[in-house]
């Protein structure tokens, strides 16, 4: 049962491509992703200033979804080591956990589309091709995750 419960909390960890195990890990994790792209970016000092105000404003709103992953990557890890783990158990906190991950896509989707608006277009070429190089080595990571768990 125990692999079972690993394997979701494997499934639920590559749908938000999270590591880290509390909301401010998460949230330092998103900010220092956020800096190594915004420095190949060689963004104006005016572009600083509106994206760290857009910035701030999406940390805040992701904090409470950020906290509530953390909860219920905690919870699943609990449940891991419990007696009283089930698939029932284990479903009902993915639910749970995907509800937030929605959250969390429509507030980053928000965000991209007020960022964008703010690069030129050069720097748009070199904000997607930064994020999909990004996302490329979160899914190396994931996948060596998961091959570890075999």
């Amino acid at each position: 049962m125990k692999k079972i419960v690993l394997i979701m909390s494997l499934a639920l960890l590559m749908c938000t491509q999270v590591m880290a195990q509390n909301s401010d890990e998460l949230l330092n994790r998103l900010k220092t992703h956020r800096a190594d792209i915004y420095a190949s970016l060689n963004l104006t000092y005016e572009q600083k200033n509106k994206i760290n105000k857009l910035d701030n404003q999406i940390y805040q709103e992701l904090e409470p979804d950020l906290k509530q992953i953390s909860l219920k990557l905690k919870q699943l890890e609990n449940l891991a080591n419990s007696e009283n783990c089930t698939i029932e158990r284990v479903d009902a906190i993915k639910r749970d956990f995907e509800k937030n991950e929605q959250k969390i896509s429509v507030i980053k989707n928000k965000y991209e589309q007020e960022f964008i608006k703010i690069l030129t277009p050069e720097q748009r070429v070199r904000y997607n091709k930064a994020k999909r190089e990004q996302e490329a080595k979160a899914q190396r990571e994931i996948e060596a995750l998961k091959n570890s768990l075999n």
